[in-house]
């Protein structure tokens, strides 16, 4: 398994591109009819395919006219959040309220009284 953490960027752009290129080789796709099918210029497909940066909207573009979203799975995914997990998350933004002073008050006799 490769450490795609110790990669660098150039280099995992290089590496979508060629799995980018891979895909159209096998569906027996031109780059003139990708970009045709994908709404985007054929230089714009050159470029994912040889490494150089793009936008990601371009990219869902190619990717959606090789039928290959599963290579968005990962970003795709709706994560479930456990109810412990919300519970925490609530009881975090729960605003705690400092207890007051206590009041004096004066009775009758105008002695100060203290309230509990």
């Amino acid at each position: 398994m490769i450490d795609t953490y110790g990669l660098s960027d150039i280099v995992i752009l290089k590496k979508i591109g060629s799995q980018i290129k891979q895909a159209r080789i096998e569906q027996d796709i031109t780059q003139k009819e990708l970009s045709k099918m994908a709404g985007v210029s054929m230089f714009s497909i050159s470029s994912i395919e040889n490494g150089s940066n793009t936008s990601i909207l371009t990219l869902v573009q190619i990717l959606r006219a090789l039928n290959r979203f599963d290579m968005l799975e990962a970003f795709l995914k709706e994560k479930e959040i456990s109810p412990v997990a919300i519970a925490r998350a609530m009881e975090a933004q729960t605003v705690y309220q400092r207890a007051g002073r206590t009041k004096k008050r004066k009775n009758n006799n105008n002695e100060e009284d203290y309230e509990w």
